[in-house]
């Protein structure tokens, strides 16, 4: 899923792209999944501990990947 397009904010032109960023394989699920090893959820909540991005299944979208350029 990718999307794009061209906005005008404040008078100037910008060129906006978007994709989704879907859980779909089993590297992905190992840290953003609903089961996570108790070594991988300690790293995660000691390294990123506002990170809520868990408890995905396959196929899921957990987000996605936002680029704004000036034309």
């Amino acid at each position: 899923m990718e999307y794009s397009e061209v906005v005008t904010m404040n008078g100037d032109s910008y060129f906006r792209y978007m994709k989704a960023i879907p859980t779909k394989v089993k590297p992905c699920l190992a840290c953003h999944g609903e089961t996570i090893n108790s070594v991988t959820a300690e790293l995660i909540h000691k390294n990123s501990p506002n990170d809520l991005a868990i408890g995905y299944k396959a196929g899921d979208i957990r987000g996605a990947f936002s680029l704004i350029k000036a034309l």
